[in-house]
């Protein structure tokens, strides 16, 4: 596929443009099969309302829902065998994908990424976070909504009303890089929601990140390989997600400046010199605003390669002897 140039806007949508009832009846008529994924670290607290509330409020839209974990250790897998629900842990999908150790890394990108191998079967597939306080029907449908009604939509990003303490990562650091360097952006108001999703085959031809930066660099490689008219943004409404301390942002916003820094030089934007940019942050952690100490943290995330030539070279394994690579490091 070749890399678009920018024509047009992105097609904008609200969730009240669309009749769950409606688009049940459409999907069907349209025979389409839709896949949920929800990946999780430690969700336990809310991912057992999650499941049950998009089973009862958006059963007849969906077909499956499946959960993507990075080493959970609490409940999160006991809730999801007592639900009858797919817990894929990504050490086990990384093996069935011939993965070997450190050709891969965890990460909420890359449970995003393998659920397009273990939901290979469905035409579309939808994102929502395991850690949302409160759920809605239009978490899903919203999502969807062009995916079913406009045969050119192929990638459906959400976004919603936050609080004025929230969104303090995409104000302070992905606004200013995304206007410096991929202006083409502008038009994506909440770019780390992470409810969206899109058709399949498209989902497969573009690479992801595989920690922080998975929204941030989709909505890049999305825009690099179709034209903005095929992408849709819908307004969401009000929604809630666990709040972070500075720390956990900290990391954050190094590994989305990193891959950010990483996708510029990719397209020509950027000249960066070999080892000139690190894949470290430091962090100062105090108990008293006294004494501090440095903590040096690693903030790379991995790109992974476009999902259909994982799936290719899986096929050539099959009919060969001699073993193909599947993922080279980048």
């Amino acid at each position: 596929m070749e890399l678009a140039k920018l024509k047009a806007k992105i097609k904008n949508f609200k969730y009240d443009n669309f009749d769950l009832e409606e688009l049940i009846k459409l999907k069907s008529q349209k025979e389409l099969s839709i896949g949920v994924g929800i990946p999780v670290l430690n969700e336990a607290e809310t991912l057992g309302t999650l499941i049950d509330n998009i089973k009862e409020k958006c059963g007849g839209l969906i077909d499956t829902i499946a959960v993507f974990d990075s080493g959970s250790e609490d409940k999160s897998a006991d809730i999801c065998y007592e639900k009858g629900i797919p817990f894929v842990r990504d050490t086990e999908i990384a093996g069935e994908l011939g993965l070997e150790k450190g050709l891969w890394k965890r990460g909420k990108g890359f449970n995003l990424w393998s659920s397009l191998y273990y939901l290979r079967d469905y035409d579309l597939i939808s994102w929502i976070d395991g850690d949302l306080k409160e759920f809605e029907p239009r978490f899903i449908y919203g999502i969807l909504g062009p995916l079913i009604t406009e045969d050119n939509i192929v990638f459906s990003k959400g976004r919603y009303k936050r609080p004025e303490t929230d969104n303090r990562v995409t104000r302070i650091l992905v606004e200013p890089m995304f206007s410096q360097l991929f202006p083409e952006t502008r038009d994506f108001v909440d770019p780390l929601c992470g409810l969206f999703g899109g058709k399949i085959d498209f989902l497969k031809e573009i690479p992801f990140y595989s920690g922080y930066s998975v929204e941030s660099a989709t909505l890049i490689y999305a825009l690099k390989h179709t034209s903005p008219e095929n992408i849709a943004q819908v307004y969401l409404g009000s929604l809630s997600n666990r709040e972070h301390d500075n720390l956990y942002l900290g990391k954050m916003s190094g590994s989305i400046s990193y891959t950010i820094h990483k996708i510029a030089e990719e397209f020509g934007v950027l000249t960066l010199k070999p080892n000139k940019i690190s894949s470290q942050i430091v962090q100062q952690t105090t108990r008293d605003g006294i004494e501090f100490d440095f903590v040096k943290i690693d903030i790379e995330d991995y790109k992974l390669p476009p999902m259909k030539e994982i799936e290719k070279n899986l096929l050539k394994n099959l009919f060969s002897h001699e073993k193909v690579e599947l993922v080279k490091p980048y």
